[in-house]
């Protein structure tokens, strides 16, 4: 009898663009800066990168970082180092190169790839003398066939950070079986195929621009339109022209659209998952898009899930505002309790909420982490197999669950727990709010009072009021304040509408130029509370 095990397939994702180019070589892969690949000769440079990286001196387990705008680069990189076992960390291209190379080197990456032009890279090797190799040049005249290179499914092959709504970010490692559980959950969740085309053009070190359905697609053998920058009427146009059929994008993204002058005149019939993740999208966003003829999908995950947390559809998105639907089909969720007199907390052993009681949001899965890079990140959120992922949220009795805000943004006044985008949703139903964040203030008497910046030029005058602006609100380049006027009387009566308790109901309204947003365009809530206060403190 022969004993021998059958070797289990891999789910290396350089393993499946191989397949891919075997059986739809000519499909056009990508279209980007770079040019157009078909899928045999995006398999063929992801081979040669592969080969370059082990000719100078990458191993597995070794990490290789880029920072450079969207490009077809990630996707290249990305499975070139799944190929060899390495680990793949794409850089937020906005921050600045030599803040860029001291991060690489604090998280241990062994090369930093940057960019010279827009189709070559420039390579810079990290330690503790920096050196420059071969650029690459000259990656066509390594041979496009690379032997077979044992590798580990459960290891490391894309390391991504947090994307920093906290003040420190957590670097997080996920395997190839991670990603390919969170890619199951995709394709059950949004119907998709190797036939189809996606349009990226979210920040591609983001993990809703990098993973979401971007590299499955790719290495799938389907088609992936990167956009380099974002640009609303062109992003329409290459939706029409390329024939989209999903995209990612935050609601920022997404409201833009709605005001770019071709928003009515694109063809955006083939766009069948406009998927919005990153932030809570307002009701009236989603009924925009409707309007339109799209079935938005509101998208709730995070960088420790691959991307893969909750989902709504377009019937439960637009129920209430924050509501995110039902776990992924792998995915498990509860609702725990906060242990008492602590700040974000959980209650020790696991508890989990009753229906519509507020708690802490706790995940797992085969496609979820259980571990940080950094011990003492697990130690504060994993436990006994749950990740907790810092978000504040409620179960209905139908198994749908709502985000009611980030923990960590949660304002506390007098005692009582407020959750900002409770208060943004009674809000921003008003034109004069409709571009608006909700942040705690400093307060001598309260602790944190409730206060609103908005960038809506829409006026409290125009809502049928008559917006005044008190002598001791001063008035400078980058705001004005309607802090005590009429304003913040109509952002009252819209508190009360909407049933909030008395501590929720904002203390103050500052009208600001524009809301503070972070690299991948979601609201950046710690810059907004400390521009608050700046604004604040001149009203005193």
């Amino acid at each position: 009898m022969n004993t021998a095990k059958t070797p289990q397939a891999s789910v290396n994702p350089a393993l499946t663009l191989s397949q891919s180019a075997r059986r739809t070589p000519h499909r056009l892969s990508i279209v980007g800066a770079e040019g157009e690949f078909t899928v045999f000769q995006s398999a063929a440079t992801v081979s040669r990168l592969a080969q370059h990286l082990l000719k100078t001196g990458i191993n597995p387990s070794d990490k290789v970082a880029l920072h450079a705008p969207n490009s077809a680069w990630h996707l290249f990189f990305f499975a070139a180092c799944a190929r060899i076992g390495a680990v793949f960390v794409p850089l937020n291209w906005r921050i600045p190169p030599a803040q860029a190379e001291v991060i690489a080197e604090n998280i241990g990456c062994r090369r930093l790839f940057t960019p010279e032009t827009l189709t070559e890279l420039h390579t810079l090797v990290l330690g503790p003398a920096h050196t420059d190799t071969p650029n690459l040049d000259k990656l066509d005249q390594l041979d496009a066939q690379l032997p077979p290179i044992p590798t580990d499914d459960d290891a490391p092959i894309l390391g991504m950070l947090t994307s920093g709504t906290t003040a420190n970010p957590k670097q997080v490692l996920l395997s190839a079986n991670q990603i390919f559980w969170a890619w199951q959950n995709f394709r059950d969740a949004f119907r998709y195929s190797a036939a189809d085309t996606v349009l990226v053009a979210a920040p591609l070190s983001h993990i809703g621009g990098l993973n979401g359905t971007t590299n499955d697609i790719f290495v799938g053998g389907g088609t992936v339109i990167i956009e380099q920058d974002f640009n609303p009427e062109r992003l329409l146009q290459h939706i029409e022209k390329y024939q989209v059929n999903q995209m990612f994008g935050v609601p920022t993204m997404y409201r833009a659209l709605t005001l770019a002058p071709n928003w009515g005149s694109a063809d955006l019939s083939t766009w069948r998952n406009p998927l919005i993740g990153g932030d809570t999208p307002s009701l009236d966003l989603l009924h925009a898009l409707t309007e339109r003829g799209l079935s938005p999908i509101n998208v709730f995950g995070m960088t420790e899930t691959g991307g893969a947390g909750f989902c709504a559809h377009t019937g439960h998105a637009l129920t209430s505002t924050g509501m995110v639907g039902f776990p992924f089909r792998f995915v498990q969720a509860r609702i725990v309790e906060e242990a008492e007199g602590t700040a974000m907390q959980p209650k020790l052993p696991l508890t989990d909420c009753a229906d519509g009681q507020p708690g802490l949001v706790a995940l797992r899965g085969p496609g979820v982490i259980t571990a940080y890079a950094d011990p003492g990140h697990t130690k504060a959120g994993v436990i006994d197999g749950w990740l907790l992922t810092g978000d504040i949220g409620s179960r209905d009795a139908l198994g749908r669950y709502r985000i009611l805000g980030r923990a960590a943004d949660r304002i506390i006044s007098g005692g009582e727990n407020i959750n900002p985008a409770e208060v943004e949703a009674a809000l921003r139903p008003l034109p004069a709010f409709a571009d608006c964040l909700v942040v705690g203030v400093p307060d001598e008497v309260w602790g944190e009072v409730v206060t609103v910046l908005t960038a809506s030029s829409f006026g409290a005058e125009d809502e049928g009021a008559t917006a005044s602006e008190t002598a001791d609100s001063p008035r400078n380049t980058s705001s004005q304040t309607a802090g005590r006027g009429d304003l913040l009387s109509l952002a009252r009566a819209a508190a009360e509408s909407a049933g909030l308790p008395r501590f929720a109901w904002p203390k103050q309204v500052l009208q600001v130029d524009a809301l503070p947003l972070n690299a991948n365009g979601k609201p950046d809530r710690a810059a907004a509370r400390t521009l608050g206060t700046q604004l604040s403190n001149n009203l005193t």
